[in-house]
């Protein structure tokens, strides 16, 4: 991607310093103000991203630069970058209470506890750090990122998995909030469902770089012919099938009554003319649709597209190379 005045993330070769030795790629990434996700896997660098923009470990080659500065230098910079990695580093001591007191001391307000309690989880307050399991540990990270002061970033690692249940609403807002406010967003992780979910732009990633970007109301775009699919929560999923047989934007249904009962997909070209259907369907029927959300494609889904695109555009412009090649001069032994 190319650089612009806008930029506040910028990744140039970049590898920390834990992966010298390592098969990792060095990572090319520029981001501006918004919510990015970066998708990928580990084996791209996605878990790298965090550590590098967080400032939590310098780099051993290429630049970091965030906001004008490397944040490993920069403990001004620094302090205003929340960020949260796979595996959580906090104290082995204390109660989760003070830690975050004294987190909030640094910060000058009460914005972590606070955070932590809208996330549903002020239960934890009296809890020895000792006694919290990795995924309480990680939802206590991501509480402390998110109620980062005036951010200038926010990247946030795999928020959706091997994490302790909590109110997602809140990470939506405080990540819809803080990009509305001119800070780099950055979730990076290899789900698609979470990019679709928590962030606007989708840049897919391998080995280090940014192959493709989509808007995230728009990833239909990156598997071709899949069309839109929906899950549906539904109280009558039999009457609204029924229902939605007699509708022509509908082009498959799948529901299994022994073991989702209420839970259906239902597929179309189309996500306005889906959901017409669907709603028309419900008054029919007499169907209460309680929520519906999109099904988004696999990773390995997008990227076995993106070869499919690959090849076929390889094959296309070679025949239109042969075609279209000058006749070949016969060579010396053709010529005797």
């Amino acid at each position: 991607m190319n650089g612009g005045d806008d930029d506040i993330v910028s990744l140039v070769r970049a590898l920390p310093r834990r992966t010298r030795g390592t098969t990792l790629p060095p990572i090319d990434l520029v981001l501006g103000p918004g919510v990015h996700a970066v998708v990928g896997t580990p084996a791209d660098g996605t878990l790298a991203i965090a550590k590098l923009v967080g400032g939590l470990e310098p780099s051993v080659s290429g630049k970091v630069i965030v906001a004008g500065r490397d944040p490993a230098r920069d403990p001004h910079v620094r302090g205003r970058i929340g960020a949260t990695l796979d595996v959580p580093r906090l104290p082995k001591a204390g109660r989760v209470r003070d830690f975050l007191a004294d987190v909030d001391a640094l910060r000058g307000d009460r914005a972590s506890r606070e955070t932590l309690a809208a996330m549903g989880l002020s239960h934890w307050i009296d809890r020895k750090l000792t006694g919290l399991a990795t995924t309480e540990l990680r939802a206590v990270e991501l509480a402390i990122a998110l109620a980062t002061r005036d951010p200038i970033a926010l990247v946030v690692t795999e928020p959706g998995a091997d994490i302790a249940p909590f109110d997602r609403h809140v990470l939506r807002t405080s990540l819809s909030r803080a990009g509305e406010s001119g800070a780099c967003v950055v979730v990076a992780t290899a789900s698609m469902s979470d990019a679709i979910e928590l962030t606007r732009t989708i840049h897919l990633f391998e080995r280090g770089r940014v192959t493709r970007w989509v808007p995230a109301d728009e990833t239909g775009a990156l598997v071709p012919g899949r069309g839109i699919e929906l899950r549906v929560d539904v109280d009558l999923p039999r009457l609204l099938v029924a229902a939605l047989a007699d509708e022509p934007a509908v082009v498959g249904i799948e529901w299994d009554e022994q073991r989702h009962r209420s839970l259906m997909s239902i597929r179309g070209a189309d996500l306005d003319a889906l959901a017409l259907a669907l709603a028309r369907a419900s008054v029919a029927s007499g169907a209460s649709v309680r929520s519906i959300a999109p099904i988004a494609p696999q990773l390995d889904e997008v990227r076995a597209a993106a070869s499919g695109l690959a090849l076929a555009a390889y094959q296309a412009a070679y025949q239109a190379y042969v075609s279209g090649a000058p006749p070949r001069a016969p060579s010396i032994e053709e010529s005797v």
